[in-house]
């Protein structure tokens, strides 16, 4: 048994040049690691950006379109995380000051 695994590894090391490519059962990478990368740098460049406009600018492997949720997965794999703009009202100055005037004046 251990004698088999070991040739298989030898094998694969000769054929692919590291066990890093090592054949596996799973669904096969839609994009490569350099559109990864590129993936990435979009998303730390404008955090708002949605994984829509992503995955329709991103061409796949063999011009395959990727997924949206494949866009996310990428990014989520990165730790990176969206940031969505302020929803509600923006405080200004005048505002932030009369309420801390008001916050005084009930402590004591």
């Amino acid at each position: 048994m251990l004698i088999s695994l070991l040739n298989r590894v030898q094998c694969c090391f000769g054929e692919f040049g590291s066990t890093s490519n090592w054949p596996h059962n799973r669904r096969p990478c839609v994009n490569t690691p350099d559109q990864d990368l590129h993936i990435w740098l979009l998303h730390l460049r404008d955090r708002l950006r949605p994984a829509t406009w992503t995955a329709d600018e991103t061409a796949g492997l063999n011009n395959q379109r990727i997924s949206a949720q494949t866009v996310r997965n990428h990014v989520r794999e990165a730790h990176l995380r969206a940031c969505r703009p302020h929803q509600g009202l923006d405080l200004t100055a005048v505002w932030r000051r009369n309420q801390l005037q008001w916050a005084n004046a009930h402590l004591r």
